[in-house]
């Protein structure tokens, strides 16, 4: 009975060890993976960006740089204004609003059928 209890134990010590091992492995092999993936997610996004930014210059869409830029050239001009017609220079433009969302159009009543010929008539 002893050698038996003896050889359980270690046998369930080494099976503790390789499991442990085991583990140990596939943890560092999941953050290894969640790493590469992590890094084709920001290439991806960084290829959608650019694309998605040549398609709204295509478009005529100015960029946030360039609407700050307008905003800095209306501010120069109002205080111009300003000084030759002897008011005082309007506060700083405040930035474009977006415009409000559309409302639903209204539901219709459902249209009624036409009544259907009796049968047998």
């Amino acid at each position: 009975i002893q050698d038996g209890l003896s050889l359980q134990k270690k046998t369930q010590g080494l099976a503790e060890e390789k499991i442990s091992e085991v583990t140990g492995k596939m943890t560092a092999m999941a953050g290894e993976v969640s790493a590469r993936a992590g890094q084709h997610w920001d290439k991806l996004e960084s290829i959608f960006e650019q694309r998605t930014a040549k398609a709204m210059t295509r478009l005529g869409v100015p960029s946030a740089k360039d609407l700050a830029a307008l905003n800095d050239r209306l501010d120069k001009l109002a205080a111009e204004v300003a000084k030759l017609g002897g008011k005082k220079a309007a506060a700083k433009t405040a930035p474009a609003k977006k415009a409000a969302a559309k409302k639903a159009a209204a539901k219709r009543a459902p249209r009624k059928a036409a009544a259907a010929p009796a049968a047998g008539d």
